[in-house]
This record gives structure tokens, C-alpha cells and sequence, in this order.
């Protein structure tokens, strides 16, 4: 799925935390921050905060957060009643069903073969990490794109055109089109097989194959 905006929180609850906002028109980062929070309570109101500004001014974009999570183990030192598990939660609850955005959890491993960002902005610590967030996400969903992709060269019995709404969901779009013997072919590109399974079943009168 495409995103207009794709938002990495690493998040903290009692402490610092850092966010991104990764806009994909643009290819970069279009705002950072780290804000520090002595309490969850207090963190949780200014992720909303935040929350709210970005909705108010992307009314109609497509939204992603993706959300560091948080593993417990035998080594680490708590210093804070759990306050990065609550402030997850608190997250979760936030993006969903007040933004009505997308939520994804990452996690901590992800990040570790991602390179800092190396642009023209200076990002703390938390903010490199919520950034290696979302370039994992955008390494793993181009494979995944690439797993999903379909090919076909496809008969048409007349000079109908087959049809195409790349600006919508950019599912099918067509390379070439040409004619021999009198027939007409067109090669279409399926980037989900769900579509392409709609798709054989509304354009039955073409003769197909692979």
C-alpha cells in the first residue's frame, strides 16, 4: 500500500522521545523532534498534540505510524514503572481509533542495519532511530511489492482497450500495446493478485495467457 506520509515514533513514556514525519512525494524528512516527558500522562498529551497538527494540515493523506516496540530482557535495567509498554498502548489506541490512521509495530532489531540518516538534517539519537524505522519498512514493502507482481500479455477479440485507474490504486497499468495479424495485444502489469483475479473475471471475453 502506498503512503503519503509515513510518521516513526521511537517512543520512550518517561524520558526522551523522538519522531519523524518521512513524506513519500518527496523522499525525505519533512519534520523531526525530540521532546522529553517526566511522566506517560504527559508524554501521551503531547504525542496527541502532535497528532492533531499533523491531521489538521494532512486532512486527506494517506498515513502510516510506525511505532518501535518494546522487548523486555534479562539484562536490561529498569529505571521507570514501564512506562514504554503504557505509552505503546497509549499509541496504539491513538493512531487507531482518534486518527483513524495505520499502525504498525517494528521491532528494536530492525533498525540495526539501517544507516544513519546522512542529509541535511541534524536528528538526535531517537530521531535516527524512529528514521531507520521507516526506511525498514520501505526496504521491506519494495519486496514485498516485487513478490506480488504479475505479468500478462493479453488477446483482445476486437479493438476494445483494456482500462486502467493508475491514480487510484496504482493495482494494474499497461507498457505496450501493439498489433499483428490484424489482432490486437496489449501488455498489462498486475503489482496484487487479488486484482488480477478481478480482473480475469470482468474482461472474460479476452482471450489470455502467460
Amino acid at each position: 500500500m502506498q503512503y503519503d506520509l509515513i510518521i516513526g515514533i521511537d517512543p520512550a513514556g518517561i524520558g526522551n522521545n523522538g519522531i519523524v514525519i518521512y513524506s513519500s512525494e518527496t523522499n525525505n524528512i519533512i519534520f523531526n523532534e525530540t521532546f522529553e516527558a517526566k511522566t506517560v500522562l504527559e508524554s501521551k498529551n503531547l504525542f496527541k498534540k502532535y497528532f492533531l497538527i499533523i491531521k489538521q494540515h494532512f486532512k486527506n493523506e494517506k498515513i502510516l505510524v510506525i511505532v518501535e516496540n518494546f522487548f523486555l530482557n534479562s539484562k536490561q535495567l529498569l529505571t521507570n514503572p514501564l512506562a514504554t509498554p503504557k505509552i505503546i498502548g497509549a499509541l496504539m489506541v491513538l493512531i487507531q481509533d482518534v486518527m483513524d490512521w495505520d499502525y504498525q509495530e517494528s521491532e528494536p532489531k530492525n533498525k540495526s542495519n539501517i544507516s544513519n540518516y546522512q542529509g541535511n538534517i541534524i536528528l538526535t539519537k531517537h530521531e535516527q532511530d524512529a528514521y531507520k524505522h521507516i526506511q525498514y519498512y520501505l526496504r521491506n514493502s519494495k519486496t514485498k511489492d516485487k513478490a506480488n507482481y504479475i505479468k500478462l500479455t493479453v488477446k483482445l477479440s476486437n479493438t476494445i482497450e483494456a482500462k486502467y485507474h493508475e491514480k487510484v490504486n496504482k493495482e494494474l497499468y499497461y507498457t505496450v500495446r501493439a498489433q499483428w495479424n490484424g489482432l490486437n495485444y496489449v501488455t498489462l502489469i498486475f503489482n496484487n493478485p487479488k486484482f488480477y483475479k478481478r480482473f480475469i473475471l470482468g474482461f472474460s471475453p479476452f482471450m489470455y495467457y502467460f
